[in-house]
C-alpha cells in the first residue's frame, strides 16, 4: 500500500516541477484544471467552447459559479484568450 502512495508522491513531485517550470504554479488548483483541460479538449486551432469544457470529467466537481470566474481569470492572466463573439463561449488556448 505504501509503494503506490510514494509512487503517487513522486508523480505529483514531477508533476510540481514541471508546473514550475511552465510558470503554471501561480494557478489555483481550480484555474490548472480548467487550463488542462481546455487543452486536452482543444481542436487543431487550440480553440475549445465552453459547453465542452464545463462538462469535462476533470471540471465535475467545480461549480458552475467558480467555472466562469475561473475562465475569466484565466483570460486576465492570458492562459486563455476569447475567440469569437462575447456570446459565442468560444476560448483559445494560449500555450
Amino acid at each position: 500500500m505504501m509503494q503506490k502512495f510514494g509512487r503517487l508522491a513522486t508523480l505529483r513531485i514531477m508533476l510540481h516541477q514541471m508546473e514550475r517550470e511552465v510558470g503554471l504554479e501561480d494557478l489555483s488548483s481550480s484555474q490548472r484544471d480548467v487550463y488542462y483541460a481546455a487543452c486536452l479538449l482543444a481542436d487543431d486551432q487550440s480553440k475549445v467552447n465552453s459547453d465542452t469544457l464545463r462538462v469535462h470529467p476533470m471540471l465535475d466537481q467545480v461549480p458552475r459559479s467558480t467555472f466562469f470566474r475561473v475562465l475569466k481569470e484565466l483570460v486576465a492572466v492570458g492562459y486563455l484568450r476569447s475567440a469569437g463573439s462575447p456570446r459565442s463561449g468560444l476560448y483559445e488556448v494560449v500555450q
